[in-house]
């Protein structure tokens, strides 16, 4: 009764919002064309909608055939979208879930995003159309990092497809791409590549791990106590480009070819391969323009249709056109002519040439080439859509004989989704938005900074202290402390003091950092404490100390502030403690000079009392009567990280996954209630959009 309490909330809030929708729709318009009957928005039913969009004609055309559920892998990434949005549907039912907001209100915005740039007279289909729409962006991978242009690539390229297909009927379509539209990414918990739950094991992997059934993976993605990790067989995430699924390499002409993972008409899909990049690392990305491939010869045709046409069986886009003057054929890359005619034509300079019988010919103006299944060329209209084949001009060599050009290989690790989108694209709220931010908020600049394992300043400035001299850097190995999320500042203290260890307070340094992290992102939590004030005067404090360090005890410390400033003027107003342990280190650093800075100067945050800081252990940052220290200690026990600290410590209800002190009961019940509620908004919100 509980589980129907909360499916029936939602559906009732997804109802309403469809059927504010479907009220715009043209009176003569109707689904019976559909198979299976008339469309119905009684349910979060996306294999349905999926199934009668696929068969919908328009035209005389299947013209979202490409949304079939039974074989719709749009992502690319060989797990069909269908039980991709399995997750979507789950989360989207349980209102319990600290995440629930999260995603179920970017799906709202990505429906309503969507329904806005459907057209007029796509009116009639908003109800089915814009929620798939919606999933898909939802979803919001690219090609898994490595993309040439987001919009045609994975989930977000399904938002384009469909916005194309409908662009002859009026829909919002500019330049190639959707005009820009406030659409809510969540690749990090949504797609293949990223991790729901939080557990560090990727959603694929958990695919896997369970054996492809979608009702075990759909529990394990959101359980981070079940971190039981399968295969990624075509290296999804592990590689960026997935070499001989999309990327191929020619040994006999050593050169790079790439199948598009959308269908385009010619014309967009030669754009696409002139604007092809690649991202080389988190900052750089290094454009690699190509162009729809040119076939020299019977080997190269014959390599296509052995290597590269297996992988999809179906018509690909070459680079021959005769679009520039009527019946000369000629290659797009290098403008060089192959052939002057029709079918009846010749070749021209003696070039290969390997057109089907009775082709090209020309029937209602075509004039764009197209590899078949038998390997012979089509001509076709513009109107058509393949995936194009990509052929990118230089010679790259081997030298290891492993399928992956060597200049490549550079290519060919990392690979989480969301990086290399091109500037510009629009995204909504960027990925690293905290969560709870509200949708289309500018990101805030502080997250990840000092809490990032790779790049942010927290790792930095653990490596910093351990090349500063080799006292510092055993008593660190010793400690076990070189990892900046293994950090007890507390222990480290009591060791430099020469008292016997114990394990601190228990908090990690990291974790205090991530409480300041969130304080600083939502300024409107807590604002009584002024942590972001305090945070501003901790930073020109430390600056103002490391230039009296810089010209009285070494130069070196000129570097600090920009390098782990944020860290540092965190760190020394989380407690009175850390101001003490920071005291000795500087210490060791500079030998004892005379007229050091005196640590006291830092503004602790939020202190209530001498060591009592609102970020500290014995800190009581939400005010609910349980210190820091405490609410770290139930997020443990439940086998629960540092993200779902912040959660607890930020919530004064405590409704927070795992909860101890929560019976599910409970959860269930308040989920339902709530349920009620967002419908009762949403009915709200669709009146004020139709007004409008």
């Amino acid at each position: 009764m509980q589980r129907l309490k909360l499916v029936i909330g939602f559906h009732l809030c997804l109802w309403l919002l469809v059927v504010g929708a479907w009220a715009d729709a043209p009176a003569n318009f109707t689904w019976s064309s559909a198979p299976g009957g008339p469309f119905t928005a009684s349910s979060v039913d996306f294999e349905a909608w999926m199934t009668k969009l696929a068969l919908f004609q328009f035209g005389g055309d299947y013209v979202f055939d490409f949304l079939d559920p039974t074989d719709a892998d749009n992502n690319d990434n060989d797990v069909l979208d269908i039980n991709e949005f399995a997750l979507l549907t789950a989360i989207c039912n349980n209102t319990s879930h600290p995440l629930h907001d999260t995603i179920h209100e970017a799906f709202k915005t990505n429906w309503s995003s969507f329904a806005s740039h459907q057209g007029g007279l796509v009116n009639s289909l908003a109800p089915a159309l814009a929620i798939m729409g919606g999933a898909y962006a939802t979803l919001g991978d690219g090609d898994y990092g490595r993309t040439p242009a987001a919009w045609f690539s994975g989930s977000w390229g399904s938002v384009a497809e469909i916005l194309y297909e409908l662009s002859t009927y009026g829909s919002s379509w500019n330049a190639g791409q959707p005009a820009e539209p406030p659409y809510v990414r969540r690749q990090a918990y949504m797609s293949a590549c990223g991790d729901f739950d939080g557990d560090g094991v990727k959603n694929i992997n958990e695919w896997y791990g369970q054996g492809e059934n979608v009702a075990n993976y759909v529990n394990a993605a959101m359980d981070p106590g079940i971190t039981t990790s399968g295969e990624d067989p075509s290296s999804v995430c592990e590689t960026g480009l997935r070499w001989g699924k999309t990327y191929f390499y020619n040994p006999a002409n050593q050169h790079v070819y790439w199948l598009q993972p959308y269908t385009l008409p010619w014309e967009i899909a030669e754009q696409v391969a002139t604007e092809h990049s690649l991202v080389n690392n988190a900052s750089e990305t290094i454009p690699i323009p190509g162009h729809l491939v040119t076939i020299d010869d019977s080997a190269e045709n014959a390599w296509i249709m052995s290597t590269v046409y297996p992988q999809i069986n179906s018509n690909m886009w070459i680079g021959a056109t005769d679009k520039f003057t009527e019946g000369q054929w000629v290659w797009v890359a290098t403008g060089e002519q192959f052939w002057q005619g029709t079918a009846s034509g010749n070749p021209v300079g003696g070039k290969y040439v390997n057109w089907n019988s009775g082709e090209p010919n020309d029937s209602s103006g075509e004039d764009y080439g197209e590899i078949t299944s038998s390997g012979g060329w089509n001509d076709n209209k513009a109107s058509a859509t393949r995936r194009g084949l990509v052929e990118f001009p230089n010679a790259y060599p081997d030298s290891d004989s492993n399928g992956i050009p060597d200049y490549w290989e550079q290519f060919s690790g990392g690979g989480g989704e969301g990086e290399g989108t091109p500037e510009g694209t629009p995204e909504g709220t960027p990925e690293g938005t905290p969560e709870g931010t509200p949708e289309g908020e500018e990101p805030c600049e502080f997250e990840g900074r000092i809490n990032n394992p790779t790049t942010g300043q927290g790792p930095l400035l653990a490596q910093t202290l351990a090349d500063a001299s080799s006292q510092l850097r055993n008593l660190l190995t010793a400690l076990g402390m070189l990892s900046w999320f293994n950090w007890d500042i507390e222990y480290l203290e009591q060791v430099i003091a020469m008292i016997r260890p114990y394990p601190g307070d228990g908090l990690k340094d990291s974790w205090s950092m991530a409480l300041l992290e969130y304080c600083i992102c939502h300024p409107n939590f807590r604002p009584d404490l002024n942590i972001p004030t305090d945070f501003d005067f901790n930073k020109n404090l430390f600056t103002d100390d490391c230039t009296w360090l810089a010209m009285n005890v070494d130069p070196i410390f000129a570097a600090l502030p920009p390098m782990v400033g944020d860290v540092m003027a965190g760190l020394l107003g989380s407690s009175v403690e850390m101001r003490t342990t920071w005291n000795a280190i500087f210490l060791a650093l500079t030998g004892g000079a005379v007229g050091l800075p005196s640590v006291n100067n830092y503004r602790i945050y939020g202190m209530a009392k001498a060591n009592d800081g609102a970020i500290a252990a014995n800190g009581d940052l939400d005010g609910d009567g349980k210190t820091n220290l405490q609410e770290a200690n139930e997020v443990i026990a439940v086998g629960g990280g540092m993200e779902l600290f912040v959660l607890a410590a930020t919530d004064k209800t405590n409704m927070w996954p795992g909860n101890p002190e929560i019976p599910v009961g409970s959860i269930a019940i308040l989920g339902a209630i709530t349920g009620v509620i967002v419908a009762g908004s949403s009915l709200i919100l669709v009146r004020r959009q139709r007004k409008s």
